[in-house]
């Protein structure tokens, strides 16, 4: 599956991630963190599915942006 990252406006269409595999492995070196043994697909399939999780998991206040986002963020009056 390809990643595809939504921007701050909520206007990308097909959007499943909030962060870049490059975002993901900043994150993870400047904590101390590991991915040793995964490959830029495994993590890609990682961050889908943590979006997806906090997309259907929280219920948040405001409204999205775009109307039409796949995504739960960017948020109006949140």
């Amino acid at each position: 599956m390809t990643l595809i990252v939504q921007d701050d406006n909520g206007i990308i269409v097909g959007a499943n991630a909030y962060i870049t595999v490059a975002e993901f492995k900043a994150y993870h070196d400047a904590r101390g963190g590991s991915y040793v043994g995964k490959s830029d697909p495994d993590i890609e399939k990682a961050i889908i599915l943590a979006t997806d999780y906090l997309d259907d998991r929280f219920n948040y206040v405001g409204r999205r942006r775009n109307l039409e986002q796949d995504t739960a963020w960017p948020r109006n009056n949140a």
